[in-house]
């Protein structure tokens, strides 16, 4: 099987990323709608100490995940907050990850 490969010149270039440009915006991306993203959810006040709890951990031991974060960004979650990814596996069930907002 053989490749062909289409080069296109600057101009042409130039008019079709302006075009995508004009289409896409980035409040169009809604990426927890995306069939790759897992469900973020913000945790309770009594979830996350339960969830410190368990793990033996604090606050500044948890992963970190940004407030500026696209799979977030809907929940309004602020500095201090815990999210609960949820992971679906064919082998292992739902699986859940906990983040702890952060601006670090």
């Amino acid at each position: 099987m053989s490749r062909v490969r289409i080069s296109y010149g600057p101009s042409t270039q130039k008019c079709v990323w302006s075009k995508m440009k004009k289409k896409t915006k980035k409040s169009d991306l809604i990426v927890e709608k995306h069939s790759l993203i897992p469900k973020h959810v913000l945790c309770s006040d009594k979830e996350k100490e339960q969830v410190l709890e368990k793990y033996a951990a604090t606050i500044k031991e948890m992963p970190k995940i940004l407030p500026t974060d696209r799979a977030i960004a809907t929940l309004k979650a602020k500095p201090g907050d815990m999210v609960r990814i949820e992971r679906e596996d064919s082998q292992t069930g739902k699986t859940f990850f906990y983040r702890v907002v952060s601006n670090e």
